[in-house]
């Protein structure tokens, strides 16, 4: 399994589907979390989550490397509360 977590604070946006990434050589299985709230730096933040085949350890990378780089999401600023300042 490979995790994708982020790295700031706010709310996830993902356009990248699952199917997406399954449709993907080698994507076996894969999580997407959409709307995912990022509170906290210090916890773990996965967001995104993915299983990948390969027959090398290149290829492996190789595959890896392609899925990462069709993911289409952005963390914007979550809402301040409402009377907050």
């Amino acid at each position: 399994m490979f995790d994708v977590e982020a790295d700031e604070l706010g709310i996830v946006e993902i356009n990248t589907t699952e199917d997406d990434l399954r449709a993907l050589p080698g994507v076996i299985d894969a999580g997407v979390v959409n709307g995912y709230q990022i509170s906290s730096p210090d916890k773990e933040n996965f967001f995104i989550r993915f299983a990948v085949t390969a027959e090398s350890l290149r290829q492996l990378r190789t595959r890896v490397a392609t899925a990462l780089s069709t993911l289409d999401y952005r963390i914007t600023a979550r809402p301040e509360p409402a009377g907050a300042e």
